[in-house]
């Protein structure tokens, strides 16, 4: 990707969060986020195929991308660093987490979790086909959970939650590896008849 086009992207994301810190996605429109930045609705339909794809790559844009690859190997950092990022930009995301349509940003997200959650599984020795599936619960009930988070007036410290979050991670993943020991099966078929 050229660098005009990557300072485009950038460009439309800025705008974008810009403008949904100030009023909800749904007054926003394509041609007001192109008059905000500058930026024609050609070059926009060039790198996305509506306002939702938009606010979904401001996320991977910011974070995920070079999060995932930052803590490829450690989930805990991971959830830490993604805690600390969601707080800094807390007033975007609780209005990201209420978009509601066919490419919603939480079921993006939720998505984004799922490949994290399903690494460190097979890394603890998970079969694939079972790391796949709690992988998803998982980043459900991450993804649910971060969502109430962001959304409460009095809400805990980023760090405060991270550690929450964590505690919870390793006691799933550790009631996980005893199921699937114990019942020496998959450990998504155990999951299925507990």
């Amino acid at each position: 990707m050229s660098g005009s086009s990557i300072a485009t992207r950038k460009a439309l994301c800025e705008t974008m969060k810009q403008l949904m810190c100030e009023k909800s996605f749904n007054t926003i429109s394509v041609k007001s986020v192109c008059e905000s930045c500058g930026i024609n609705r050609k070059s926009f339909y060039y790198h996305y195929r509506d306002k939702f794809d938009l606010v979904n790559d401001i996320y991977h844009l910011e974070f995920y991308d070079t999060a995932v690859k930052e803590y490829r190997n450690d989930i805990m950092g991971f959830i830490e660093a993604l805690c600390t990022y969601l707080a800094e930009n807390k007033k975007f995301y609780r209005n990201a987490f209420n978009v509601e349509g066919q490419n919603a940003f939480k079921d993006s997200f939720c998505d984004s979790l799922a490949p994290v959650i399903e690494r460190h599984l097979i890394r603890h020795d998970f079969r694939d086909s079972d790391a796949k599936v709690l992988a998803k619960y998982y980043a459900v009930m991450l993804s649910s959970a971060m969502t109430y988070w962001l959304g409460e007036k009095n809400r805990m410290s980023a760090q405060s939650f991270a550690q929450c979050m964590k505690s919870i991670s390793a006691g799933i993943l550790d009631d996980g590896i005893r199921i699937r020991n114990y019942a020496g099966t998959s450990a998504a078929a155990a999951y299925a008849y507990n």
